[in-house]
């Protein structure tokens, strides 16, 4: 055993070390999850860049009550991400989430004055805010 074990550490010693190209470092980041980009507060999007994202502020009770405690509640367009939705956050309040939580909420099917129908489902989001920040909902 110690024939081989000293082979094979002669043979890695001889071989160059080979420098990564970049669509491979790329890659690797990519896949790890350093590569992310976070919006700084200093450099706001382009205007109107974000303006489909949120929809509107879901007024509700649970959403009031939790609006206290610091996580606002809005609807959000079907396709959103949580990546666009805390950019168009801050694009649109000026502060930068602590973090965005999203569910979907299911088509229901009514029964109407003897008409069937469904009302649509749609995405909604909790956003988040750092300690001690606050929104003003109108």
């Amino acid at each position: 055993m110690s024939i081989l074990s000293s082979k094979t550490k002669e043979s890695k010693a001889k071989v160059p070390a080979k420098p990564k190209a970049k669509a491979a470092a790329s890659k690797s980041s990519k896949a790890t999850g350093q590569g992310k980009k976070v919006v700084a507060p200093n450099t706001a999007p382009q205007k109107g860049a974000y303006a489909h994202v949120l929809l509107a502020p879901r007024v509700t009770e649970k959403a009031a009550f939790s609006g206290e405690h610091g996580a606002y509640v809005f609807t959000v367009a079907p396709g959103a991400t949580k990546v666009d939705v805390k950019k168009a956050f801050f694009h649109v309040y000026g502060i930068l989430p602590r973090k965005v939580a999203m569910t979907r909420i299911p088509k229901k099917s009514t029964f109407i004055r003897g008409r069937r129908g469904t009302k649509s489902g749609g995405k909604k989001a909790v956003v988040y805010l750092p300690e001690g920040q606050k929104i003003e909902i109108v």
